[in-house]
């Protein structure tokens, strides 16, 4: 019986640890220069994906369904936050989910960024309509401007965008969250349990 509830607590250990954590962001920019940031902090060693929607459309990590149309993103991702972010990574047109090109041109236009074994610590994800591009190696430096919402192709596009930030790894739970709550309320069960039944 003990081996059981051993068997049941490392069930639910392993199930609460591997889902993926995610961030969905559907937004506008008010100008084509206009830098939108979103910081985010890694409490463990973890994978990262970044993929826009904005151009082509397609279905987020939130299932929702993004129309195309939107101008041609680039993201650039810094480590840390503020002026004295380091630029880590930086990407204008990526690798398009199958099937992903805008309707009407034909274009793959929107951005990727995969990061494997990303340490520790806190990122800034910065969006910005090409060819508004990171200026230097620190967020500080600022941008090169000069962004547009028109494509190469000449077309009008919107000030829309969306964006996912992706780990499939997830994040340690804080110890005051409900979560952390409930797996002790398990713990005390399952110990509760093989007590009785031995």
């Amino acid at each position: 019986m003990k081996q059981r509830a051993l068997a049941l607590l490392m069930l639910f250990v392993s199930a609460s640890s591997v889902r993926a954590v995610s961030i969905s962001i559907t937004d506008s920019l008010a100008t084509p220069d206009d830098v939108y940031t979103k910081t985010f902090t890694l409490t463990e060693v973890s994978d990262v994906n970044i993929q826009t929607w904005s151009y082509a459309g397609g279905t987020n990590a939130s299932n929702i369904v993004i129309p195309s149309g939107g101008f041609d993103p680039a993201v650039a991702l810094f480590r840390g936050s503020g002026a004295s972010a380091t630029l880590f990574d930086f990407n204008d047109d990526g690798t398009c989910p199958p099937g992903n090109f805008d309707p009407v041109t034909g274009g793959c236009l929107d951005s990727t960024l995969m990061e494997i074994g990303l340490l520790p610590g806190t990122y800034t994800l910065a969006l910005t309509a090409s060819p508004n591009f990171p200026n230097g190696p620190t967020f500080g430096d600022g941008f090169t401007g000069g962004g547009d919402f028109v494509d190469v192709f000449g077309d009008s596009r919107t000030n829309n965008f969306a964006v996912d930030i992706v780990t499939p790894r997830a994040l340690v739970p804080d110890l005051g969250t409900p979560t952390f709550f409930l797996f002790g309320l398990s713990l005390m069960g399952v110990v509760f349990l093989s007590r009785k039944l031995c």
